[in-house]
């Protein structure tokens, strides 16, 4: 159970430490926090359903994906509407079991769909020197690749636990 506190008053803190967890409904509020501001930080713990997901390597970073996702990887020479393939597969995980790679999975591939070709927002570096009339403005935009997860193949076998001579 999430407690989530924003501006409260000390006094409602202090009902707040009073409320004791029930076993069967979870919190049980007093009728002064049942309603309000307080109503509405009370949220109920939903068991997380855990979707596959994989760890992938491009353009020198790793990223997170899952199937649907949408994220900005450094420039790609692909098209948008086209198809890109990442082979640098670290890990999978699915619900119950989770593969990794020694460093890359064999044979695994994610399949995105590039949505567009894009820059990101201005980075300003600014150089100075105190006193010495030093003063220098460099900045730059980074070009970026947004694109869609549409799958995840795990081609090849899970490595097996290797066997030790006794």
């Amino acid at each position: 159970m999430k407690l989530y506190i924003r501006s409260l008053s000390a006094r409602r803190i202090k009902l707040l430490r009073r409320v004791k967890p029930d076993r069967l409904s979870g919190f049980r509020l007093p009728s002064a926090l049942g309603c309000g501001i307080v109503g509405g930080f009370f949220l109920p713990e939903k068991p997380r359903e855990t979707m596959a997901y994989a760890i992938i390597r491009t353009g020198g970073r790793q990223f997170r994906v899952a199937e649907g996702d949408t994220l900005d990887v450094d420039l790609l020479d692909v098209e948008p509407g086209k198809t890109a393939t990442f082979g640098d597969v670290l890990l999978f995980a699915d619900g119950k079991d989770v593969t990794h790679g020694n460093p890359l999975i064999s044979g695994a591939k994610v399949t995105a769909e590039v949505v567009e070709q894009r820059k990101d927002k201005k980075v300003v570096a600014f150089k100075y020197k105190r006193r010495k009339g030093y003063h220098r403005t460099v900045g730059h935009r980074r070009k970026l690749t947004r694109v869609k997860i549409k799958s995840i193949n795990v081609g090849g076998k899970k490595p097996s636990a290797k066997k030790t001579d006794e």
